[in-house]
């Protein structure tokens, strides 16, 4: 498989420690899964019931997806599920040979082994698992919503074929839109714009809805209705605008405000006096002692 940025993946044995899981090896080029044929066996024998779709399932698990129901089963509680895939190495020049192995319970960790990427670290949560492959195998931006890896998996490896462009029933449009663009090579910031178009345009229909129910009485959305408000409040506007620029200050106030200022001119006058005259105080005081001083 090769991801839309160009970061390559293979996928080279898959197993589980349960026996009752055969032991699948894939090669270069086109692998078709089929069953064995016996002198006993059905027209449909060849095609259907020979788990298809749980390999399709665990791999999808292995990656970071949900544990299908079917595989929440008592008898699977104690195993594993292993992968052999072909990474892309920490300095981009070559592929890792990666063990993948997750457990059916619980799901949280996922055991890596021989990704130069991971390090030294080998027991990993599956958030971080699905973090890592979202950076290095598909190249998404960290700030990017959308996609998410989930998605492309979907769209790669899978189980629902109602619909070409969708991963599952219930994928709405616009994320389809966001991930098939991207696997075509589109910026995800740009396509991730839609699902803030698809937001608004939800938001604008429940408030039109709640409107013509009469749950928001206060609205309207007749437009003749509304322009007729606007030229209205423009015109109080007008109003008050002309009522401030011919506002004159009664005559009496502008009286009582000309005293104020004299009486309050009149007391810093009497306050730089006081000063004054308590400076010259201090300095007859000064003089008066050094006159007492020279004398004795």
């Amino acid at each position: 498989m090769k991801a839309s940025s160009g970061a390559h993946m293979f996928l080279s044995r898959l197993t589980s420690s349960d026996p009752r899981f055969k032991t699948l090896r894939f090669r270069e080029g086109l692998n078709i899964l089929v069953a064995e044929r016996t002198d006993t066996s059905q027209q449909g024998d060849s095609r259907n019931s020979i788990g298809k779709t749980s390999v399709i399932k665990i791999l999808r698990y292995l990656l970071g997806g949900d544990l299908p129901p079917e595989f929440k089963a008592s008898e699977l509680t104690d195993h594993t599920f292993t992968a052999t895939l072909a990474l892309p190495a920490k300095d981009g020049d070559r592929d890792d040979e990666v063990t993948v192995t997750r457990a059916v319970s619980p799901t949280t960790r996922v055991q890596v082994s021989g990704w130069s990427i991971t390090g030294n670290s080998t027991d990993i949560h599956v958030d971080e698992w699905r973090e890592l492959l979202s950076h290095n195998i598909f190249r998404i931006p960290s700030d990017a919503t959308r996609p998410t890896a989930g998605q492309l998996w979907s769209q790669l490896i899978r189980t629902f074929f109602n619909n070409p462009i969708k991963g599952h029933q219930s994928e709405a449009d616009w994320e389809s839109g966001v991930k098939i663009g991207f696997m075509l090579g589109l910026s995800p910031e740009i396509l991730g714009k839609a699902g803030d178009v698809d937001r608004l345009t939800k938001q604008g229909k429940a408030i039109r809805a709640a409107v013509r129910e009469g749950a928001i009485t206060h609205l309207s959305l007749d437009e003749s209705a509304i322009r007729a408000q606007l030229a209205t409040a423009r015109r109080h506007r007008d109003r008050a605008q002309g009522d401030l620029r011919g506002f004159k200050v009664d005559e009496q106030y502008a009286d009582h405000q000309q005293e104020a200022d004299k009486l309050s001119a009149s007391i810093q006058k009497l306050n730089d006096e006081a000063l004054a005259l308590l400076r010259r105080s201090r300095e007859i005081d000064e003089a008066i002692a050094d006159e007492v001083e020279t004398s004795e």
